[in-house]
């Protein structure tokens, strides 16, 4: 790389970028069938723009649990965003452990993204992901 006095330039505008900050998950909440988690993750704008969030869950074999797509208007700086997200409990014998193991011993995935709009085509920020306990 050839340093020039558009160098700074570029450090400059990888900071003004839109930017995922984190994911994280709750420690479920259980009913009779269901655990219930709270999802929250923050994205970072640095000016107000409409975008397109999408929150996906899938579990361990990849088989989709949920998705979340809602379009919003982001302000500048950063926008926190609670989901709360339900999921069965399914239970099965399994020969190997002699008892039950359950969808509750396995993680899941979750997957979030900002998108320009709903072509999906045109990611604003790079994907992140984390990890829901059900």
């Amino acid at each position: 790389m050839i340093p020039t006095a558009f160098a700074d330039m570029a450090v400059t505008i990888t900071e003004d970028e839109m930017e995922i900050l984190f994911v994280n998950s709750s420690p479920s909440n259980y009913s009779s069938n269901l655990a219930y988690n709270t999802i929250t993750t923050a994205i970072y704008s640095p000016i107000e723009q409409p975008v397109v969030i999408t929150i996906y869950v899938q579990d361990e074999d990849m088989t989709p649990i949920g998705v979340l797509i809602f379009k919003t208007t982001l302000l500048s700086g950063t926008t926190p965003l609670e989901y709360g997200f339900t999921e069965p409990i399914k239970c099965a014998y399994n020969s190997l452990i002699h008892g039950m193991h359950c969808n509750t011993h396995t993680p899941n995935t979750i997957y979030v993204n900002v998108f320009k709009d709903t072509s999906y085509t045109v990611p604003l920020a790079p994907e992140m992901t984390g990890v829901m306990m059900v």
